[in-house]
């Protein structure tokens, strides 16, 4: 069956390390990081391509990201997502992401993350650039209050050292403990393969309407 693959640039590290150990070869369609932010053109973004595409299978390789998937239509093709609510949930595993959050509450990163145009850094500095830094300091300190960690995701996708010494200046600009958690791409290698068990992986035939709402989707 002729298999496709959308997947967001947040963990396209990951994507492509599960190809390699995995031996999958597919066509990849790329999401840009920030479309995060706003859950509606994630979905306007998700149902171009859904129609614009011919195959008979296609992955979707990331989480439910604010639900942006819940409305759209499949086409001639099976649709097969992971069960996680966002692409951190992912790498973390669920109910691990939901634990640490309970812990203490996080913000994640990946090096895609950090590669995207509209990652925290560079909203931060956006901030000081346009207000100044008193007020844009103020901003950010709104922005970010909730949180008290930064975390970084070490999926082994990419090597630490890279990211590590802006990953570090991020946390000391916002007051953030550092804090690095290992994580692995044995989910996303299984939605490369096969099998797709229920409690792990969402379903739909052809011609379907997706409904889905996940009250966590939007965990970041």
């Amino acid at each position: 069956m002729k298999t496709e693959i959308v997947c967001c640039e947040t963990i396209r590290n990951e994507l492509c390390a599960a190809m390699e150990s995995s031996g999958a070869r597919y066509p990849v369609h790329w999401l840009p990081a920030g479309l995060h932010n706003v859950p509606k053109d994630l979905h306007r973004t998700l149902q171009t391509i859904f129609d614009q595409i011919s195959c008979g299978r296609l992955l979707l390789a990331m989480g439910l990201c604010g639900n942006a998937i819940s409305g759209a239509w499949t086409r001639d093709f099976e649709l097969i997502l992971p069960r996680a609510d966002d692409c951190i949930s992912l790498l973390l595993g669920q109910e691990r992401r939901l634990a640490l959050g309970r812990e203490k509450p996080t913000y994640y990163l990946t090096k895609g993350w950090l590669d995207g145009e509209r990652n925290i850094w560079a909203e931060y500095q956006y901030a000081i650039e346009k207000y100044g830094p008193k007020r844009g300091k103020m901003i950010n300190d709104i922005m970010y209050a909730h949180y008290r960690r930064l975390g970084v995701v070490d999926t082994g996708g990419y090597q630490l050292s890279e990211i590590e010494p802006l990953t570090h200046q991020i946390a000391d600009t916002l007051g953030l403990e550092h804090e690095i958690f290992p994580a692995g791409v044995e989910h996303i290698c299984r939605l490369l393969t096969g099998p797709w068990p229920d409690d792990l992986y969402y379903r739909f035939p052809p011609q379907t309407r997706i409904q889905i709402y996940a009250p966590n989707a939007n965990l970041q």
